[in-house]
């Protein structure tokens, strides 16, 4: 039991790290509110590895009392576990509504160009619907990268879950 305990706490502490590294891999490129949001749930994070590390700690002996506390660990962990995945899921949401509303944004700037373009001659005309077909690339390469980090967190935190 004790062997199986340490396993999953240290399968607990590597999938947290992971995750941790995936979110600051794009979190540089959010804003300052998002980046302090972010540094909030990491502090979650880390109180959830510290309380993993607690858990390896107190199963390396053998005595009732430290199997019951090593438990006693692993339901706290669970708990800030499912603390962090509901963090982790608003901060997801979050990153979403943002990315919505830039793409929002997005479309209406073309739409706006589209106008201004067809009340001009044709040479600035070709310049405008240029640049829509820029912006329409980045938006939906903007809507392809948060789809797979979205997906991918999700994976992360049912993983976390299950354990």
């Amino acid at each position: 039991m004790e062997t199986k305990l340490k396993e999953i706490a240290q399968k607990s502490q590597e999938t947290l790290k992971e995750a941790t590294q995936k979110v600051e891999h794009f979190v540089k490129e959010l804003s300052d509110e998002t980046q302090s949001f972010w540094e909030e749930l990491k502090s979650k994070i880390v109180d959830t590895q510290k309380s993993l590390n607690e858990v390896i700690a107190k199963t390396k002996t053998k005595t009732d009392e430290a199997i019951l506390e090593s438990e006693l660990g692993m339901m706290e962990a669970k708990e800030k576990l499912t603390k962090v995945e509901k963090s982790l899921e608003a901060f997801i949401n979050e990153y979403k509504n943002r990315a919505k509303k830039q793409i929002d944004i997005t479309k209406l700037k073309a739409h706006l160009a589209k106008m201004d373009a067809e009340s001009n001659f044709e040479e600035v005309s070709k310049k405008i619907r240029h640049e829509l077909a820029e912006k329409k690339a980045e938006a939906k390469l903007l809507v392809k990268e948060a789809s797979k980090e979205v997906s991918y967190l999700s994976d992360k935190i049912k993983e976390m879950i299950k354990v």
